[in-house]
C-alpha cells in the first residue's frame, strides 16, 4: 500500500529556493497600502518579501560560490 504524505508539496516548494527568488520578485509589484476593513497589511507585505528574499538568497549564494 502507497502511503502519500500530505506535506510533500510544502516540503519541495520550502526547500527549493529558486522558487522564493520568483515569489521575492512577484511580492515588489504588490502595493504595499493594503488596507481591508481598516485594517493595515502593509507590514504583512514588507514581512512576505522580506522572507522571500531570505530564503532566495540560498540560491544566490549557491549559484555565486560554484
Amino acid at each position: 500500500m502507497k502511503v502519500l504524505d500530505q506535506m510533500s508539496g510544502l516540503k519541495i516548494a520550502a526547500g527549493d529556493p529558486i522558487l522564493h527568488l520568483g515569489l521575492f520578485i512577484a511580492t515588489l509589484y504588490i502595493p504595499k497600502k493594503l488596507v481591508c476593513e481598516e485594517v493595515d497589511y502593509g507590514n504583512t507585505v514588507v514581512l512576505l518579501c522580506v522572507s522571500h528574499a531570505v530564503n532566495a538568497s540560498r540560491f544566490i549564494i549557491k549559484f555565486f560560490s560554484e
